[in-house]
């Protein structure tokens, strides 16, 4: 999983924070360098129910490597 072109690692964010707000927390690159480095997610509302997205989510992450609280 790398992060290409592709819409899968396209990182659009939608929010009402004003533009300044926006550059300031919401920059991709930081973003993309924070998901390359970090190694442990934490994943509010995990579900113990396989069909749930985050259930799904968690497991696809933990498979690649990551550490999931």
């Amino acid at each position: 999983m790398g992060f290409g072109p592709g819409l899968a690692c396209s990182i659009n964010l939608n929010s009402v924070l004003t533009d300044e707000q926006k550059a300031l927390y919401q920059d991709p690159d930081i973003i993309r360098k924070i998901i390359a480095e970090t190694r442990t997610i934490a994943i509010v509302g995990l579900s113990t129910d396989p069909q749930k997205a985050s259930y799904f989510t968690a497991a696809y992450l933990q498979y690649e490597g990551y550490t999931i609280i």
